[in-house]
């Protein structure tokens, strides 16, 4: 894919999707793309049309699947009778980076 991108101090510059260094998607067909300049180095933003490799959902997980967590979270939790409770459980579990 490639992409003119005018510079301020360059002029047109032609990237490529390689050239990308950050791309945020504003919607599913439009995203909000930053290039380096490859001569000065200065930013530049361009609104851009999604690629379409990036473009597509990915399948979630079955409804097989979300069933068994929701049993296993509904087992777990129980015998919880506050938040504070659960927060005190869950926080037994995680690490505090001591």
């Amino acid at each position: 894919m490639r992409f003119e991108v005018g510079c301020p101090c360059c002029g047109l510059q032609i990237m490529t999707s390689e050239d990308i260094a950050s791309m945020i998607a504003v919607r599913k067909d439009l995203a909000l793309t930053s290039f380096i300049c490859p001569r000065c180095g200065s930013r530049l933003a361009v609104m851009t049309g999604m690629p379409s490799c990036l473009n597509r959902v990915p399948a979630g997980p079955s409804r097989e699947t979300i069933q068994v967590y929701l049993d296993y979270f509904h087992h777990e939790l129980e015998d919880v009778e506050s938040v504070d409770d659960a927060i005190a459980e869950i926080d037994g579990y995680l690490p505090h980076g001591d």
